[in-house]
Order: C-alpha cells, then sequence, then structure tokens
C-alpha cells in the first residue's frame, strides 16, 4: 500500500519512465544533454498530469551524480540560501524600520546626532578604552549578545560615542532606537489612544539596537520600573544587544532606581541583570 501512495503522488518522470508506462506526451521533447566534467547522457525529465495521465510539460534534465557535478549543485544551492536570507534581512531591517518611523519618525536623527562619529571623538590616553570598545562592539555587532554600558562624569563622551556607534550601524540600514528612558516612555502615550502599547515594548524588545541614554536620572514609579525590567529581561534572554550611558555606578545606579521607602525587588532584578549581562566600560577624561 505505501508503494500504491508513492506512486500515486509521484508527477516527476524520466523520460525511459514515461516510454516504458507509455504516457502520451503533448508536448515537444528537449534534446538529451551531457554533465560538462564526465559527459554522462541526462535525459529530459517530464511532469505528469495526474488528471489525464499525459506528459505536457519537460522542465530541466535528469542530474549527474558524479562528485563535481554534486560540489556545483551544493554550491549554487549555498548561495541561493545566502541570497535568500540576505533579501529576508533586508525586509526584516525594512519593517522594523517603518514601525520605528511610525512612533519615532526621525526625530533623534538629529543634525547634531549624525555629528557624532568615531572619526571625530578625540582620544587621549584616558578614554582610549571608550574608543576601542566601541569598535570591538561594532566588530562583532552580528554576533554580540550582551549590553554595554558607558559609565562616567558629564562630559567623557559617553552620548557621544553611542551616537557614533549608532551612525555607523545606520550605515547598513541597522534598525536602531536611541533616547532617554523618559523619552522612550512617552511614547507609550501614542499607544493608550491606539491600543498598541503591547506592539511598542515588542518593539523596543526586539529591535536590533536599542540605546538608553543618561539612564538613572528620571524619578521611578513602579509602572516605569515594570517596563524597564521588560525591556531589558526581554533583551538579554533573546541575546539582543543595547547600550546604556550612565553619570552612575552600579551602587548608585540602585539607589536611582529605588522609589522612596519601598523595598524595590524589581530594582535588584535590573541591577543584577545590568552586572551580570553587560560590559561595563568606565569613560574618563574629558572630551575635546
Amino acid at each position: 500500500m505505501e508503494n500504491r501512495v508513492m506512486e500515486k503522488s509521484k508527477t516527476l518522470y524520466s523520460l525511459e519512465e514515461i516510454l516504458k508506462n507509455g504516457y502520451p506526451i503533448k508536448t515537444n521533447i528537449p534534446k538529451e544533454t551531457k554533465c560538462k566534467y564526465c559527459n554522462k547522457v541526462l535525459k529530459p525529465r517530464g511532469i505528469l498530469n495526474p488528471i489525464n495521465k499525459t506528459i505536457n510539460v519537460f522542465i530541466e534534465n535528469e542530474k549527474c551524480d558524479c562528485k563535481q557535478a554534486i560540489e556545483e549543485r551544493n554550491k549554487a544551492k549555498e548561495k541561493l540560501q545566502e541570497e535568500l536570507m540576505r533579501q529576508y534581512e533586508n525586509y526584516r531591517k525594512e519593517e522594523y524600520n517603518k514601525k520605528i518611523k511610525q512612533y519615532y519618525g526621525t526625530d533623534f536623527i538629529t543634525k547634531q546626532f549624525k555629528q557624532k562619529t568615531l572619526e571625530n571623538f578625540i582620544t587621549d590616553e584616558q578614554n582610549i578604552k571608550t574608543k576601542l570598545a566601541a569598535q570591538k562592539f561594532l566588530m562583532n555587532f552580528n554576533d554580540m549578545k550582551k549590553g554595554i554600558i558607558f559609565v562616567g562624569k558629564n562630559g567623557t563622551g559617553k552620548t557621544h560615542i553611542s551616537m557614533a556607534i549608532c551612525n555607523e550601524l545606520l550605515k547598513n540600514n541597522v534598525p536602531i532606537i536611541f533616547g532617554t528612558l523618559t523619552q522612550l516612555v512617552e511614547k507609550y502615550a501614542i499607544c493608550y489612544k491606539n491600543h498598541t502599547e503591547s506592539e511598542l515594548t515588542k518593539l523596543y524588545t526586539k529591535v536590533d539596537l536599542l540605546v538608553i541614554d543618561d539612564f538613572g536620572v528620571e524619578p521611578m514609579n513602579d509602572w516605569l520600573l515594570s517596563k524597564l525590567f521588560i525591556i531589558i529581561n526581554e533583551r538579554i534572554i533573546n541575546e539582543l544587544p543595547f547600550i546604556i550611558t550612565t553619570n552612575y555606578d552600579m551602587d548608585a545606579l540602585k539607589q536611582r532606581l529605588s522609589i522612596p521607602n519601598k523595598v524595590c525587588k524589581t530594582t535588584d532584578s535590573i541591577i543584577s541583570r545590568l552586572s551580570n549581562m553587560c560590559y561595563r566600560v568606565e569613560c574618563k577624561g574629558k572630551r575635546l
């Protein structure tokens, strides 16, 4: 019974099988070809019409099974898969960038933003590590599975270096969201009207790169802490990179993320994840 099912489902036949089974041919039979490697004769193959049991279409000839021919087909298959992946990746980026534009337009890509580059990030003995960390982040971006935190006083180039990283990635159309925590959560006001809050949260957790600038300056409340935890936790779970710039070390940041006179387990969870799952870069010196 299994053989009958297989025969019933078969539609592609070699010329020998077609002639042997006596299937009527309603089209011209293509010429035989030869393998360019071993000269094996490759006969045409036809598609059987299951309704009237006739051959109406011939497709490409048989495939040669010599080593060179198999290798050539495998290389062609790999090349096709690479091209399909490239097309999919371009489509994915375009779709994410449409979503970002829906909520942000081009608000964060200002003239000042575009001017921040690695080339004009002037380094000295104290801040050279900041630039090297940014270059390493970019070099390994496709495999980057952790966040990076730039910590330092005002004027040490934290925002500049973050914008410079973004500008390099934007050259390849990488979907990016950049803003302070206040700017990020303000977008939820739009979502309440359109009932798309979960869609925005998904965007924050799935976008290729999320940058939170001046982290820790906002006063906290339960709702804000909850959103922040979801965003950071989901990005860590999904092994997606993010960048945080802050003036505060972890102890001070824990205080900044706490709600006065309240035990904040969510704060502890956020700090734990940032401490254990992020690279920390201390920014020193003065940006000239």
